[in-house]
């Protein structure tokens, strides 16, 4: 069989193709190839190169009160809703052109359901009879959400080394109509995993390799959906099989190389993420690195770090979750914020960038939590960054599914500021996402040094806005007043 692969385009306020690396869709890919079919991997993410505006979704409409028209900047929030790649209709064409005997499609995360499903229902109109399938992080979370639309007829959940068997055998007797849930064998769940490494050009001429060597995490925080997926089991691709694929990646000599791990919790096993760099670092003179998922805190200390430093890491993204004990407690989350200082500052004794994350939207959070936090980690030598709390369906306090059925899944977006858990409002959702780039631009003024006095002098929220001169203010309806002035009093202490 001729077997259509596809990352679905995607909208969103914002999106870049380093959050997706289509390392899911590509092991598809490669699972067909094993099993002696032809795949046509396409992913129509990669191919943004004009971003065009979209009506905002009518279940989003409640941003509009926070959204300030054609804002841009430091501080700015986010202002036009976009398609992020070809439309869906498009993208339905350019697939079947490819003339496929049948079509998956890749959902990386159930935030972009509703997306998959577009792309699903303009294949189906195009070819009726084709058979359909998803897969990936959106139907690993509920995969009745997309059965529940008649363009689909598989949904299939977990890793694909563990059910591609399965699904290969029902599209082979394919008959519509068709609506069946497609589950890893518990017998099979532990299949050894499939190995891959994408590689992407940049429009400078240098290459990026996207890569996940390893799978799972025992950890259990109450906001990763990782499990869903990919199960609480820490599992590695044998050394020698990473091996033959760098060696089988043709770069041009001299070529400069950035390696990006994928994985969720690399090290767990620090020794086998050392040779994994030395392969590559052999491979490619001169290569940097960097872990986009982030990597644990609490398993760095002053030799990782320096090894780490010698093998050419450019960046850590690194994640407290929170900086209140007891919001950490209720979500299950290791922590020792002592040693995170420590992990901070001996980053920064190597020169090196650090992006410090803190999640806002938990049950456990307040107004007054959510800037003590930010002035927190205006001390510590980091960039702020801020990720909404978003729920996915199977996630602790989230696994009724009925809770969902009214629900689009474009409100799962960290985006959309959903207040899931009420602690905090959509105002008060949007307020601390635009403190935390205030926080940023008065750690690092000279990125715009004319917003940042002025941010200090009037003691409140302001943008830039295009087609206007000089600064505005943050409409006071499109802010929490009582969070801002606790913000800038503290500032001034």
């Amino acid at each position: 069989m001729r077997i259509a692969v596809a990352v679905p385009s995607i909208t969103d306020f914002y999106f870049s193709p380093r959050r997706m690396s289509g390392l899911g869709a590509a092991a598809v890919a490669r699972a067909v190839l094993l099993h002696g079919h032809t795949p046509i991997y396409k992913d129509f993410t990669a191919e943004i190169r004009k971003t065009p505006a979209v009506p905002l979704p009518a279940e989003l409409n409640y941003l509009k009160q926070i959204l300030v028209p054609e804002e841009y900047g430091q501080t700015s929030f986010f202002s036009t809703y976009k398609r992020l790649g070809p439309s869906p209709d498009t993208c339905a064409e350019q697939l079947l052109a490819t003339n496929p005997d049948a079509v998956l499609i890749s959902c990386f995360a159930f935030a972009y359901s509703d997306d998959t499903i577009a792309l699903a229902r303009a294949v189906r109109k195009a070819a009726p009879h084709l058979p359909i399938a998803v897969g990936g992080g959106g139907p690993s979370a509920n995969p009745c959400y997309f059965l529940k639309d008649a363009s689909i007829d598989f949904a299939c959940t977990g890793e694909v080394e563990s059910i591609i068997d399965t699904l290969l055998e029902r599209l082979a007797r394919y008959y519509p109509p068709h609506s069946e849930v497609i589950s890893p064998d518990p017998e099979i769940a532990s299949s050894p995993i499939i190995p891959i490494i994408t590689v992407s050009q940049s429009r400078t001429g240098n290459f990026r390799i996207a890569l996940a060597v390893t799978r799972g995490c025992p950890r259990r925080c109450a906001f990763c959906s990782n499990f869903l997926t990919h199960g609480r089991k820490f599992r590695k691709i044998p050394l020698e099989a990473v091996r033959e694929e760098i060696e089988q990646l043709a770069l041009p000599p001299g070529s400069q190389v950035h390696a990006a791990f994928e994985d969720d919790n690399i090290l767990l096993d620090a020794d086998y993420f050392f040779s994994v760099l030395e392969m590559l670092s052999a491979q490619f003179p001169g290569i940097t690195f960097s872990a986009e998922n982030g990597l644990d805190y609490l398993l760095l200390n002053a030799a990782t770090i320096g090894r780490l430093a010698l093998y050419g890491f450019t960046q850590f993204n690194l994640s407290a979750g929170s900086f209140s004990p007891e919001a950490l407690t209720a979500q299950q989350r290791p922590f020792s914020l002592k040693h995170l200082q420590r992990v901070l500052d001996l980053i920064a004794g190597h020169g090196i960038k650090t992006i410090l994350y803190t999640i806002c939207g938990l049950p456990e959070d307040t107004p007054e939590s959510i800037v003590d936090t930010l002035l927190a980690m205006m001390q510590l030598p980091a960039d702020i960054g801020i990720s909404p709390f978003y729920a996915v369906p199977g996630l602790p306090g989230f696994t009724d599914s009925d809770r969902f059925s009214s629900l689009k899944a474009s409100v799962c977006k960290g985006s959309s500021l959903y207040p899931w858990n009420q602690s905090l409002t959509v105002i008060q959702l949007a307020t601390a996402f635009r403190l935390a780039r205030t926080a940023n631009l008065l750690k690092y003024p000279e990125n715009d040094p004319e917003l940042a006095s002025a941010c200090r002098k009037k003691k409140r929220l302001l943008t830039r806005r295009k087609g206007l001169p000089g600064i505005t203010e943050v409409p006071s309806e499109a802010a929490d007043a009582g969070m801002v002035e606790r913000f800038f009093q503290e500032i001034a202490e």
